[in-house]
């Protein structure tokens, strides 16, 4: 009686691009290997998941090598060069400071009449929490934060902590950290908790595997807030923290 399981691979295995199924790890890693092989049983045993499904994973895995095999990624390869000749080179834009206020904003603050609200998010603008906030950027929140016809609300997906850290000497500012959970309002000093629902439940089986995916992808961070886990993965290498990316989504789906 023949049972299909959940494929363990190795990262470093050619199919790895094409097998979003499989559990992918590090065979370096002794202990995500462990963790890994314990998540597939744990997928594969019981009742879990409907008996079908492992059939048809299998059988999906299955085709996918069977039509892009070595053959077919050689001759998809030298297409590319022969069509591209910079494929390889990366290229990495550079970008001064720059407003944050295009001519549409502009035009709709100075002629639109009666209070406005205006939404920035700011995400961004310091991607790096070392970073210092541009001195444009300063002054243009300093002078948005000043008029008495404007609503400013600063929103971001970061903590409230940090958050508080950067634009806290704002007064006038409305601050909305982690996506709406936390929120300071304009003359206020004390952060309010938006999220009345006090379930983790879900964090806590979503956080091994993607800890998992952490520890198979060099430069990639782990950051389990309030009510959400964030994957960062812009210090990786851009393709393969791309390539994760996309198959941690397709894990967790």
């Amino acid at each position: 009686h023949v049972v299909p399981g959940t494929v363990v691979l190795s990262e470093f295995a050619g199919a790895t691009q094409e097998m979003f199924d499989a559990l992918v790890i590090n065979p370096y890693d002794v202990d995500a290997t462990a963790d890994a092989i314990h998540l597939g049983l744990e997928l594969t045993k019981g009742d879990r998941v409907d008996k079908q499904l492992p059939w048809e994973v299998s059988e999906r895995m299955r085709q996918v090598v069977l039509a892009n095999d070595a053959v077919w990624w050689a001759a998809a390869n030298l297409k590319d060069l022969q069509e591209d000749p910079s494929i390889g080179r990366s290229l990495m834009p550079t970008r001064g400071p720059r407003s944050m206020l295009g001519v549409f904003t502009k035009d709709f603050l100075s002629k639109k009449a009666g209070r406005k609200a205006i939404f920035l998010n700011m995400d961004g603008s310091f991607k790096d929490p070392s970073c210092e906030l541009s001195e444009t950027l300063l002054q243009q929140l300093h002078d948005l934060s000043r008029r008495q016809d404007l609503y400013v609300c600063v929103m971001s997906g970061l903590t409230k902590e940090l958050l508080q850290k950067r634009f806290g000497a704002f007064e006038n500012l409305n601050l909305v950290a982690e996506h709406g959970i936390f929120v300071r309002y304009a003359g206020q000093t004390e952060w309010k908790e938006m999220c009345f629902d006090d379930s983790a439940a879900w964090i806590q089986k979503v956080k091994p595997l993607v800890q998992l995916f952490q520890r198979c992808t060099p430069g990639a961070q782990l950051d389990v807030r309030k009510a959400s886990v964030a994957w960062y993965y812009h210090d990786c290498d851009e393709q393969y923290g791309s390539f994760k990316t996309k198959e941690l989504v397709h894990q967790l789906a």
